[in-house]
């Protein structure tokens, strides 16, 4: 079945580092509660603050999917909407749906366990 497994994660300090830490974390994540047969393609969005390395690109290379569809987008910026945060949609094989987010984007849905 096609599915858009949804996820989220934060950055604190905005440095590039903890921007590899926190993306493939989240990805790690993602893959270990969904067993995931076949992605068709990945985006992410950042808040404006993420501005040093792309996320995408991460993926990309930490993960070896040069032959997926990944693209990242920039956030639009409403009123009161949290900063540091990363965003995913992966559109892919699975028979599960489980949404990950992680640390500060937990607020994003408080109704996920």
């Amino acid at each position: 079945m096609i599915v858009d497994i949804r996820g989220a994660t934060s950055i604190e300090t905005f440095s590039e580092q903890e921007t590899i830490e926190r993306t493939k974390e989240l990805m790690e994540e993602l893959f270990m509660r969904n067993k995931v047969e076949r992605i068709i393609s990945i985006t992410f969005s950042v808040t404006e603050d993420i501005n040093l390395i792309n996320p995408a690109s991460i993926v990309r290379k930490a993960f070896g999917l040069d032959q997926i569809s990944l693209m990242c987008l920039r956030e639009a910026n409403f009123k009161g909407s949290m900063n540091g945060i990363i965003r995913v949609s992966m559109l892919c094989e699975s028979q599960d749906n489980n949404f990950v987010y992680l640390h500060r984007a937990r607020m994003l849905r408080p109704d996920l366990k």
